[in-house]
């Protein structure tokens, strides 16, 4: 459902002359040739793999993502983005849907809510369409697992300052869905993958844990599911104080009940207690860049 009404709105958009100003389409398509020894392959296929391709693939692969903003008003912005990957059992699957809302401000305090289906403000190497990377094929682990499992489903209240000497930006958020959140990273560990879960999507785990769990094979999970009606939360602080520099930091918990469990794909999945720091800096050098 929620494909068809994002096909259906940009269609109606994009048909509007007069809306056209306001509409902005975005969007990438990735091909790839692989080659690869009989090595490590994730384990969405195959038991405890950390890379995306291997295994002996040789293929020709890839996807794409297209993302559609609203400016409905100064201050209404509504946005969604949608990806295509073949690989993964639903190819076609949304990522993030959300509203936001920033009125105009003359002073130099800038605030807005924004509501609906996004991914936390942890990475900044994922600056392009729908979690994507812009300077490399493959991101690093931590963000790898973070477009795998996280994703807020809340709302989120900012407040920037923007003054002569940089910019403070503020924010706070609460999210639900996201209890089985480190379910893959237990079973699994980290993993090197542009793999985005799709809202709808789901996860593979390694085969050798279906024993233990009395699951079938292959062994699958959900991460975007809620379990015991407990909103988790993050809040972050960054600073800018030029245009060459920033940094940010950010606590993460989705204060789940590990009490809790519900029945999935032929398996009981419990509920993980995920709660973490997170911190984040970039520096340019002209044309170049370091971010950590």
């Amino acid at each position: 459902m929620a494909r068809k009404l994002l096909l259906a709105a940009a269609t109606c958009l994009l048909a509007q002359p007069a809306l056209a100003q306001s509409v902005h389409v975005e969007g990438y398509l990735d091909l790839r040739l692989t080659r690869s020894g009989r090595g490590n392959q994730l384990a969405r296929r195959r038991p405890m793999g950390k890379t995306r391709f291997g295994g002996g693939d040789d293929a020709l692969s890839g996807g794409g993502a297209l993302n559609v903003s609203y400016q409905a008003t100064p201050s209404l912005l509504a946005s969604a983005t949608a990806q295509y990957l073949p690989e993964l059992p639903r190819p076609l699957d949304v990522t993030e849907a959300w509203l936001r809302y920033r009125p105009v401000s003359t002073t130099p305090w800038r605030w807005s809510v924004q509501a609906g289906a996004f991914f936390p403000p942890i990475s900044l190497e994922h600056d392009g369409v729908g979690w994507s990377t812009t300077r490399t094929l493959t991101p690093s682990a931590i963000n790898s697992w973070v477009g795998e499992e996280l994703r807020t489903i809340g709302a989120e209240l900012r407040a920037e300052h923007r003054g002569r000497h940089g910019t403070l930006d503020a924010r706070a958020a609460i999210f639900f869905k996201n209890d089985p959140a480190g379910e893959l990273l237990a079973s699994r560990g980290w993993a090197l993958g542009d793999i985005t879960t799709g809202l709808d999507g789901s996860l593979r785990q390694p085969d050798v844990y279906a024993t233990v769990a009395y699951a079938p094979v292959p062994m699958r999970f959900r991460p975007f599911i809620e379990m015991d009606d407990t909103p988790g939360f993050y809040g972050s602080l960054g600073w800018a104080p030029s245009s060459q520099q920033r940094f940010s930091v950010l606590y993460y918990d989705n204060d789940a009940d590990l009490s809790e469990s519900v029945e999935y794909a032929g398996r009981t999945l419990y509920a993980w207690h995920t709660y973490f720091w997170s911190a984040a800096a970039e520096q340019r050098f002209g044309e170049w860049a370091l971010l950590g």
